[in-house]
């Protein structure tokens, strides 16, 4: 059966970490995105591709609730410890049904979430976050806090500098901490304040600086020599793509045609986002994804923009590019709209989906299989680069931090997608 993509309004709450990271892409697969049926698919589409792993109990469990009750009050009454709970049970045996239905090489990928886990969440891929705003390396030795980024419109933005150091998190010296405490003591609630001992230069000084809620850039645009613009992306949050329709609008009536999409280390996020990506460059009725859910419903979503934009586009990607990122990229790669460079991405072509218990927990689980529009699964093993090349996680951290003069000389993939704009391959 055959979809009909269509982009839909600012989400209100955004459920999909990746943790992580993209966790309840089938929710938003069923509440975000309008399907609508369109015409039968060719014969050659109706066979599904394969289950990617099944679940199965290899021994005769007849009265399986009966068994369940009986045991239950069995371990209620005869237990030795007096503090054993019904709900205890409840919460064990949920558990305990989310590791049996996990993949075999991940027990713990189902999995039961308290709901301030389900809050940081769906804030991370609302693109927002509680905190004052800064990221730094500790020096547990000296027990200073150097700061490495001032994150722009957040509450430390303008108060504090690249480079100060932290000595004091209310009152509490850092020596002999690690970088988890140092983070812990900076973390907290919104509307909640910390008072900080920095050293700047040669002076010291004592400030307070209230935690809030701010929106994280998550895109980046530069431009690199003979009009070839890149885009950084380091996760796929609401409306991202909406953000970067706009970039492509401005670099159309400029005329740069050359653009490359940054997506190294970008773990994901929102499904939809990465639909709509694709959506932004794809032919009107082409396939951006196959999908199955249920087991055997095996269905397409296809593109439903009537003019994409037409760039000559690179998409450099390596082994943490995941999840919608992978959606979008293999879309992309099926239709040869893109050339894709880097190292093998991560493998996440499963819906993770987030669901709401009545006490307030979420549960996690697989809904659904991806495959990409020629029907072929990256499941564990990745998606693979037009062109390889390799290039370590540190080496990748470091060069990122460059500016981009500097960086294109460092930068092996992003030199390589440059490159190919000046001597492109079949």
């Amino acid at each position: 059966m055959s979809y009909k993509h269509k982009k839909m309004p600012r989400l209100t709450i955004a459920v999909s970490v990746f943790l992580f990271c993209a966790v309840c892409l089938s929710l938003l697969f069923n509440n975000s995105i309008a399907l609508s049926q369109q015409t039968d698919p060719p014969k050659e589409d109706k066979t599904p591709p394969p289950v990617l792993f099944s679940v199965t109990l290899n021994y005769e469990f007849g009265k399986g609730k009966e068994a369940f009750d009986a045991a239950k009050d069995l371990i209620l009454k005869n237990y030795y410890s007096s503090t054993l709970t019904e709900d205890t049970l409840y919460f064990a045996a949920i558990r305990g049904m989310l590791r049996h239905i996990s993949p075999p090489e991940n027990p713990e990928h189902s999995r039961l979430l308290l709901p301030e886990q389900a809050k940081k969440i769906e804030q991370s891929l609302s693109g927002k976050t509680v905190s004052i705003g800064i990221t730094g390396q500790l020096d547990p030795q000296d027990g200073s806090y150097t700061i490495s980024e001032v994150v722009p419109g957040s509450p430390a933005d303008g108060v504090l500098d690249v480079f100060d150091r932290i000595l004091r998190i209310d009152g509490e010296s850092l020596k002999g901490k690690q970088q988890k405490d140092a983070d812990d003591l900076l973390a907290g609630d919104e509307g909640t304040k910390v008072m900080l001992t920095v050293v700047r230069d040669i002076r010291v000084f004592d400030i307070q600086i209230e935690r809030k809620e701010f929106k994280v850039p998550n895109m980046k645009v530069y431009e690199l020599p003979d009009q070839i613009v890149v885009v950084e992306m380091q996760k796929m949050t609401d409306k991202i793509s909406t953000e970067l329709e706009t970039e492509l609008g401005k670099l159309k009536k400029r005329q740069i045609k050359k653009l490359i999409i940054d997506l190294r280390n970008n773990p994901g996020g929102l499904f939809k986002e990465g639909l709509d990506l694709a959506d932004l460059f794809l032919d009107e009725r082409a396939i951006e994804l196959r999908v199955i859910v249920n087991a055997a419903d095996h269905q397409k979503i296809v593109a439903a923009t009537p003019n994409p934009f037409d760039f000559n586009l690179v998409i450099l990607v390596n082994k943490n590019t995941a999840s919608s990122c992978e959606i979008f990229t293999a879309a992309l790669q099926d239709h040869k709209k893109a050339k894709v460079i880097g190292t093998s991405t991560y493998g996440k072509s499963i819906i993770d989906s987030l669901y709401k218990l009545p006490n307030e927990y979420r549960i996690q689980f697989i809904s659904g299989s991806m495959y990409s529009p020629n029907g072929k699964s990256w499941y564990r093993t990745g998606l693979t680069p037009d062109i390889e090349v390799q290039q370590d996680s540190a080496t990748y951290t470091d060069v990122a931090k460059l500016p981009p003069a500097q960086r294109l000389e460092k930068d092996a993939p992003l030199l390589s997608a440059y490159n190919y704009f000046k001597n492109p391959l079949p």
